[in-house]
């Protein structure tokens, strides 16, 4: 049983959609839910993308920039420049399906009693909701990963892992479920290369039930103002 208190965001308090779900959960649970993650982060830790530095020892924001900024000014020195789409997916943390996690799980090796306690942490979960006093009735969790709990970080990990290892030819680097794909650009055709990955990881989504949110998505390009590289127009689901 979880209580979950709504978090405000931004904009317009009156959407359901700009709060974000935390998880109240007791001490206990978290006790061993600590218990749990330090088992499977030793089990998972080189299964991880190296592309990954959100939620994990050792990795940071800080590290990924520096990883991209390497990628910008080895691009500049060669004469070329940078495009970077930056990526979101709409409520990424509820929208896990959790029949198709739990069969990354066992592919990733977790398997046994870890596994099936895992099958339960997640399939047998019911919520409700407290707003200003006032109390939901429970009801069963159908999908996602809870917010505010020790597991749920490392359990989308594993679930938006594969992503960042798609066989594309532009870098796809995550900050948890932040994602920015990138492309040296010397000519045109690096502009289709890098559109070719963004439908690729658009097919990834769809294949794993998650949706990107085109209104977040952005793209920037890194390039000295004698840069001749005409724009692009990249698209996505659209």
């Amino acid at each position: 049983m979880i209580i979950i208190k709504p978090i405000f965001k931004s904009k317009d308090r009156t959407s359901g959609l700009n709060y974000r779900p935390i998880a109240l959960l007791p001490v206990i649970s978290k006790v061993l839910e600590r218990i749990v993650y330090n088992r499977l982060i030793v089990l998972l830790g080189e299964s991880i993308s190296s592309n990954q530095y959100g939620f994990l020892p050792s990795r940071s924001t800080v590290q990924q920039m520096l990883t991209m900024m390497a990628n910008v000014y080895e691009a500049l020195d060669n004469k070329s420049c940078v495009d970077c789409i930056y990526l979101d997916f709409r409520k990424a943390f509820d929208s896990v399906p959790h029949n198709k996690l739990l069969l990354k799980l066992w592919k990733s090796g977790i398997v046994g009693p870890l596994w099936d306690w895992l099958h339960v942490y997640l399939s047998e979960r019911r919520q409700c909701v407290v707003v200003n006093g006032t109390t939901s009735s429970f009801l069963k969790v159908l999908s996602g990963v809870p917010q505010g709990s020790v597991l749920g970080p490392l359990l989308f990990l594993m679930y938006i892992n594969d992503l960042s290892t798609l066989s594309v030819p532009s870098d796809i680097l995550l900050f948890a479920d932040d994602s920015k794909c990138l492309q040296t650009i010397s000519t045109t055709r690096d502009c289709s290369l890098l559109q070719d990955s963004l439908e690729s990881a658009l097919q990834w989504s769809k294949d794993w039930d998650l949706a990107f949110n085109t209104s977040k998505t952005n793209h920037v390009r890194f390039s000295r103002r004698s840069s001749s590289q005409p724009p692009f127009d990249y698209m996505i689901d659209g």
